[in-house]
């Protein structure tokens, strides 16, 4: 097997100083926050697993 694409990372700069501005888009500012709940809230445990159901009879063609 062959591999599609190399390269090579030099020169890395691991801890360069990025102003807070290079993370902002005027779109982000005018953006409506969204609520978010804990992945592990109370609701989430409301939840049923799916019903589990016999699998449904086949009839061959010899049966008939």
């Amino acid at each position: 097997m062959r591999l599609r694409h190399q390269m090579e990372l030099t020169n890395w700069k691991l801890d360069p100083v990025v102003p807070v501005a290079a993370f902002a888009t005027a779109k982000a500012a005018t953006a409506v926050a969204m609520a978010f709940s804990h992945p592990d809230a109370k609701a989430a445990a409301a939840l049923k697993p799916p019903a589990i159901r016999k699998p449904a009879k086949v009839q061959s063609a010899n049966s008939q």
